[in-house]
C-alpha cells in the first residue's frame, strides 16, 4: 500500500524561503569579511615592500638606513609567503590534496627548532614580558617517532603562534607526554583565553579570537583550521581547554609510531612539580 508522499504546506515553503535567504546573507557577509581581512593583510607588507624598495634609490640616505630597509623588505616578503603558503595549505586541506610523508623525527631537535622560531617572534613582537618553558629533558633525550615530521611542526607552530598572538604577559609552556601508544603535544598560554561564543567554531577557518580583547588584529585565521587540518592527516585528534581571560590549553594526540628495532630511550611525562625552564 502506497502512501502519499508528504506535500509541504505553505507555511512551510515560506520558512524554508526564509532559511535560505539568511543563509545567503550570512555567506555574503562571510565574504565581504574575508575579502577585507585578506585586502588588509595582503596589502600591508605589499606596501612596505613596495614603499622601501623605491627608497632605496634614493641617494639622501646613509648605508646603515638602506640595510634597515631592506631588513624590512626581507620581513614583509617572509609575511607574505607565509600567509600564501597558509592560503594554499588550507586549499589542499578543503580538497583533500595535502600530502603525507613518513619519515623519522627527532622530537629534542623539533622542540628546539620551535623554541628558537617562537622566541624570535617573540623578539620582533616586542614581548619581552612573555617567558617561554619547556622541558629541560626532552630537550637533551634522543625521541625518534615515525610521522610527517615538516606537517607536525606546522601544527606546532601555529599554535605556538596563536598562543604568543594573543599572550601579554606571563609564559607560553610548551611539550608532549608520551604512553606506549600515543604521544600528545601541549601548548599552554596564560593569555586572554576563549570566551564560551568563540569555542565553538574555534577551528573554523578565517575565525578569529575578538580582537578587541587584546587589541590583536593581524591575521585572517587561518592557523588553527590548518592545525585542525593536519592532526585529522597525522591520524591524531585535536582540542583545547580554556576560559576567558584565564589563558588556553590545546592538545594534539598522535599515534606513538617507531622502526621495529627502533624504540623510544625513554618514556617522560610531566610530573607534578615543575621541570620547567626558560632557555635564553
Amino acid at each position: 500500500m502506497s502512501t502519499e508522499q508528504h506535500r509541504p504546506s505553505y507555511e512551510e515553503l515560506e520558512q524554508r524561503i526564509k532559511d535560505l535567504e539568511q543563509q545567503n546573507l550570512q555567506a555574503r557577509s562571510f565574504q565581504s569579511t574575508f575579502l577585507r581581512n585578506i585586502s588588509h593583510e595582503l596589502r600591508t607588507p605589499m606596501n612596505s615592500i613596495i614603499g622601501f624598495s623605491g627608497l632605496l634609490n634614493d641617494p639622501g640616505f646613509t648605508h646603515e638606513e638602506r640595510n634597515e630597509f631592506i631588513t624590512t623588505i626581507r620581513k614583509s616578503s617572509f609575511s607574505l609567503l607565509s600567509m600564501i603558503e597558509n592560503l594554499l595549505d588550507l586549499a589542499q586541506i578543503e580538497n583533500n590534496q595535502m600530502t603525507y610523508k613518513e619519515n623519522e623525527c627527532n622530537l629534542s631537535i623539533l622542540l628546539s627548532d620551535l623554541y628558537k622560531q617562537l622566541d624570535n617572534t617573540r623578539t620582533k613582537n616586542a614581548k619581552q614580558n612573555v617567558l617561554i618553558n619547556t622541558n629541560r629533558k626532552q630537550l637533551s633525550t634522543d625521541n625518534v617517532v615515525l610521522t610527517d615530521g615538516t606537517k607536525l611542526k606546522s601544527l606546532l607552530s601555529n599554535l605556538l603562534d596563536n598562543a604568543l598572538k594573543y599572550t601579554d604577559t606571563g609564559h607560553i609552556d610548551f611539550g608532549y607526554t608520551t604512553t606506549s601508544e600515543k604521544i600528545t603535544f601541549y601548548v599552554i598560554d596564560t593569555g586572554v583565553g576563549i570566551t564560551k561564543d568563540e569555542q565553538a567554531k574555534i577551528f573554523d577557518k578565517f575565525n578569529q579570537i575578538d580582537a578587541s580583547l587584546n587589541k590583536v588584529s593581524n591575521g585572517i585565521g587561518m592557523g588553527l583550521a590548518i592545525s585542525k587540518g593536519i592532526a585529522k592527516l597525522l591520524g591524531g585528534k585535536i582540542w583545547f581547554e580554556s576560559s576567558a581571560g584565564n589563558g588556553s590549553s590545546f592538545f594534539f594526540e598522535m599515534p606513538l609510531k617507531s622502526e621495529k628495532k627502533r624504540i623510544l630511550k625513554s618514556i617522560i611525562k610531566i610530573p607534578a612539580q615543575s621541570l620547567y625552564y626558560t632557555a635564553s
